[in-house]
């Protein structure tokens, strides 16, 4: 058996070199392994896990369906999101999604919505509509989940549409999104 410790500083494992890898093996068979672009993959579970906000404040124009944009990462473990908000698998499976919203306030009527819609392609496959049951101004907030399946290159965004123009609230925990594979 053979040990490499470091008691008194930091153990630094560096694969110098433009996309170089660090490689776990054990008896000559890759266990896992973490990309030059920080993705960690262990053994045969290539598992997405995905965290975005947003530190600033988006507009959403009225009656556009508008790509929830997430310009800060928290975690992405294989780099499958993009700050414009598109998600890309590069796996097939089951993945789950939580979005969290926060307007600002604008003047609602009865009835209005803000649409929030999960789609896949381009095609709508989580909906959620929370109608306002009286005309009121205020900030508002709207939270929905749910779970796609997807093949290898799929991709998701989250989009926006509305009846009333307002705006998200600055700050990354107000606007985010999480998706995780679980399957």
């Amino acid at each position: 058996m053979s040990t490499i410790k470091s008691s008194s500083e930091h153990l630094v494992l560096n694969a110098d070199g433009a996309g170089k890898d660090i490689k776990f093996q054990a008896n000559g068979v890759e266990k896992a392994s973490i990309s030059s672009a920080g993705a960690l993959t262990i053994g045969s579970m290539n598992w997405s896990s995905v965290s975005r906000g947003n530190s600033v404040s988006q507009s959403i124009p009225a009656s556009t369906v508008t790509v929830l944009v997430q310009d800060t990462s928290f975690y992405d473990t294989l780099s499958e999101m993009d700050a414009a908000g598109r998600f890309t698998a590069t796996a097939a499976g089951t993945y789950h999604i939580t979005v969290n919203i926060l307007g600002l306030a604008v003047a609602w009527s009865a009835n209005n919505e803000p649409d929030i819609e999960i789609k896949v392609n381009g095609t709508t496959k989580v909906f959620n509509r929370q109608p306002f049951q009286a005309a009121v101004t205020t900030r508002f907030g709207r939270s929905m989940s749910g779970s796609v399946k997807l093949a290898a290159n799929d991709y998701v965004e989250v989009t926006l549409n509305t009846p009333v123009a307002f705006s998200t609230q600055a700050g990354t925990q107000f606007c985010n999104i999480s998706i995780d594979r679980t399957a």
